[in-house]
């Protein structure tokens, strides 16, 4: 007896046997662990466990489980799940130890992934408002692949703003600082995204300030109850309607809040800068006067004006001495 598919081999007939076209040989090893102790040495036994080491550091229990897979002819597959347990390391590009880590480590044959990390870091030399040291809650995303791309998010929420978080912000935050010198309360997301190793690296920074002071070098007045969201990259502050006081004293000390709200952007480098911002009940003093550009000192020398001001200015930087023009229309009351 003999069964025909209409499919012959190259070798003879083995007669049924060519019903069941043969098949290529597969080995699957699955692996799991549970309350392992993870350290740097025990790193070093895990593929991809020097990236790991290198950028997070993480020390602690965890549970691990995976498998390796092989057919005859195609590339070994392989994946290692790593569930944090209450660890200790690195937040990635802060510069800070997180503590009460939890979440997944996913290292395969294509990437390294961090999902769903959450932990708490205590910057050094920042307090809260009320002057209170306070652990920062963070989120953590992240995605190595093996050709070079890379995308790392992380989500820091009620965090304190001082040079220290200001710092965190990658590519622009001395900077920032410098300029700005943001205090406060604020949400952070920071974002950095490379598609191969050879393309140049975007790094994004969304603030969501919350009754914040900003102290621009250009006004000689901070900005009060700043509310509202920036935008960050290397070399700009994108402002997305926010709104702020400015609080102008008058004669007698008292101090005379006015409404600010901007919108534009705001130049790092200084020489780009293009903003517009809607004033209300605004009061002139001498030093508000004075700090007008190109005019201000004059001025005040020959009117010395005494007015409120509802309106609208534009300020625009440009050239390499970032010299700032001002113009704008008004009402006086």
């Amino acid at each position: 007896f003999q069964a025909e598919d209409g499919i012959r081999d190259v070798e003879r007939s083995r007669g049924l046997g060519d019903v069941y076209k043969r098949q290529d040989p597969e080995l699957r090893l699955e692996f799991q662990a549970e309350n392992l102790q993870i350290d740097q040495s025990c790193l070093q036994l895990i593929p991809a466990g020097s990236l790991i080491r290198r950028n997070y550091q993480p020390e602690g229990p965890v549970h691990v489980k995976g498998f390796i897979a092989s057919k005859g002819g195609q590339p070994t597959k392989w994946q290692c799940d790593v569930t944090l347990l209450d660890v200790t390391g690195r937040a990635g590009i802060i510069p800070a130890r997180m503590r009460q880590a939890d979440g997944n480590i996913v290292v395969s044959d294509e990437k390294v992934m961090l999902r769903d990390l959450t932990a708490l870091v205590s910057p050094p030399g920042c307090a809260s408002p009320d002057g209170e040291s306070m652990p920062i809650s963070i989120e953590v995303e992240a995605r190595h692949n093996w050709d070079g791309a890379r995308h790392y998010s992380i989500a820091a929420h009620d965090i304190p703003l001082c040079k220290t978080t200001i710092n965190w912000i990658p590519g622009a935050g001395p900077a920032l600082w410098d300029r700005l010198k943001p205090q406060g309360e604020a949400d952070l997301r920071l974002t950095i995204q490379q598609q191969d190793p050879k393309a140049k690296t975007l790094y994004k920074t969304r603030v969501t300030l919350r009754d914040a002071t900003l102290r621009p070098r250009e006004i000689p007045l901070p900005l009060e109850q700043v509310n509202g969201t920036i935008l960050v990259d290397r070399h700009n502050v994108i402002f997305n309607d926010v709104n702020a006081n400015i609080a102008v004293a008058n004669d007698t000390g008292k101090a005379l809040p006015a409404g600010l709200a901007v919108q534009g952007r705001y130049d790092l480098d200084g020489d780009r800068s293009d903003l517009q911002v809607r004033v209300s009940n605004l009061r002139t003093t001498e030093e508000l006067v004075e700090a007008i550009p190109g005019c201000g000192e004059q001025l005040w020398r020959q009117a010395k004006p005494q007015v409120a001001l509802d309106g609208r200015l534009s300020l625009r930087a440009q050239g390499a001495d970032g010299d700032l023009s001002v113009e704008g229309t008004f009402d006086l009351h």
